[in-house]
């Protein structure tokens, strides 16, 4: 299974099956770039912010080679003049690509009622028993009206596969106190909080 892509200069990149392996990465494909684990294919442009990046990058393509790599600026979304040789790119949620379609297909078949099923809805709830899937081993919570609908679905759904094992995930404590903020740079928020 590959865990990382590297684009460089001059590299010739098969569209279609660069697409898929994004797909199966678990990236947001999107019009414009912004967050974190989201991709956007414009003509010769690629556009892509994998995590481990701290800004995102600008693929210049000539046909299918690249021509030039650069970081850009989310807000903005000017590109930064210095150009970059090479670049790796991680999965951006999980790495499904010997499993999709198996996947896929148990998404299909469930009896979940949501507005569509497809990965981005269900994917998360049949990954059980594949926590090597999950790009970051992370500590989890869930708020206890999260908690309580997780219960409710478990008990009308058996096909969710992974939903038993949430029971285990730690509520959140409600709140003595909070005020509303308003956030101007998500990124810069999580980054200040990211402990």
């Amino acid at each position: 299974m590959v865990t990382q892509e590297k684009l460089e200069f001059g590299k010739e990149i098969d569209i279609e099956s660069f697409k898929e392996r994004l797909l199966k990465w678990g990236y947001y494909f999107v019009d414009i770039v912004q967050s974190k684990g989201e991709v956007s294919f414009r003509g010769d442009i690629i556009d892509i912010f994998s995590p481990n990046l701290k800004l995102p990058v600008r693929v210049s393509l000539f046909d299918t080679q690249i021509e030039s790599i650069r970081y850009f600026e989310p807000q903005t979304q000017k590109s930064i003049k210095e150009e970059l040789e090479d670049i790796e790119i991680i999965p951006a949620f999980f790495n499904i690509e010997d499993e999709y379609e198996e996947l896929l297909e148990k998404i299909e078949s469930s009896k979940a009622d949501v507005f569509e099923k497809d990965l981005d809805s269900l994917g998360f709830w049949f990954l059980k028993d594949r926590e090597n899937l999950l790009k970051n081993k992370r500590a989890y919570f869930l708020k206890e009206e999260i908690k309580k609908e997780v219960e409710e679905l478990y008990n009308e759904s058996s096909s969710l596969l992974v939903l038993k094992e949430s029971f285990n995930i730690p509520s959140l404590p409600e709140p003595k106190e909070y005020r509303d903020i308003e956030v101007i740079n998500i990124d810069a928020l999580i980054e200040a909080n990211k402990d």
